[in-house]
């Protein structure tokens, strides 16, 4: 792996060697709504979900930013606003139907409107997080 990061070239290699059935990729970087966008709007998402038997699974990226914006980060919750949002999506704030489980549109939700809510909060500006995604919704973590 490179010492400063991956290139969306090697990045995008990476993800098509994914053999899973229902994939999840969180970027918490800085303008990483770029990757966003190239990697729904090419039809990187589409063809990953239809190489896997069409709409029975689903592949979702979930980047902090749009291709523009900073991801922020705030000392008083230790990382960055979107890896918080994330975590307390998972623990349970992202079960939106209060069925016990968090799914991943589930957890979209409440990031996208967590993140833009804490970032207006603390820094006076929002930032907004950017999803491309395919195919069907599935559990990501059991809240009961």
């Amino acid at each position: 792996m490179a010492a400063g990061g991956l290139s969306q070239h090697t990045l995008k290699s990476l993800i098509r060697r994914i053999h899973a059935s229902n994939v999840v990729i969180l970027l918490d970087t800085c303008k990483s709504g770029r990757f966003s966008e190239t990697f729904g709007t090419r039809g990187f998402v589409r063809k990953k979900a239809l190489s896997r038997f069409g709409q029975t699974t689903g592949t979702y990226m979930v980047a902090a930013t749009t291709s523009q914006q900073l991801a922020l980060e705030s000392a008083g919750l230790g990382h960055g606003v979107f890896t918080h949002a994330v975590l307390e999506a998972l623990e349970g704030k992202g079960d939106l139907d209060h069925d016990g489980e968090v799914t991943v549109r589930g957890l979209v939700t409440f990031v996208e409107k967590e993140v833009a809510r804490i970032t207006l909060e603390k820094f006076d500006v929002e930032q907004f997080p950017v999803t491309n995604g395919n195919g069907r919704n599935f559990p990501l973590s059991v809240t009961r």
